[in-house]
C-alpha cells in the first residue's frame, strides 16, 4: 500500500499563468472568432493573476512568436518565457 504523502509549504506556493498566443492570421482565417476568444481569456487569467502572468503575445506577432505549425512556441520564445518565469519564481 502506498502512503500518502503530504507536502508542506513554508510559505504560500507561487502560480504564474502563461497566456495563450493568438493565432496567425491564416490560422484565424480557418477559425474566424478564435483570437477574439484568446483574448478573452488571456484578459481573465490577467485579471486573476496580475503581475504573475506571462503574456507571449507581448514578445511579438505570433509569426514571430510561433513555429510555422502556428501553435506551438519558437526555441527562442520558450528561452524568453524560461528566463521570465526564473525571474519571477526567483
Amino acid at each position: 500500500m502506498l502512503k500518502e504523502q503530504v507536502c508542506e509549504f513554508s510559505q504560500d506556493p507561487l502560480f504564474v499563468a502563461i497566456g495563450i498566443c493568438e493565432k496567425p492570421e491564416w490560422q484565424e482565417k480557418r477559425s474566424p472568432g478564435d483570437n477574439e476568444l484568446i483574448r478573452q481569456y488571456n484578459a481573465a487569467l490577467r485579471e486573476e493573476f496580475g503581475g504573475a502572468f506571462v503574456d507571449p503575445n507581448e514578445l511579438g506577432s505570433a509569426e514571430d512568436v510561433l513555429i510555422s505549425d502556428g501553435i506551438h512556441f519558437t526555441k527562442q520564445t520558450h528561452v524568453v518565457i524560461a528566463e521570465t518565469l526564473k525571474r519571477m519564481l526567483a
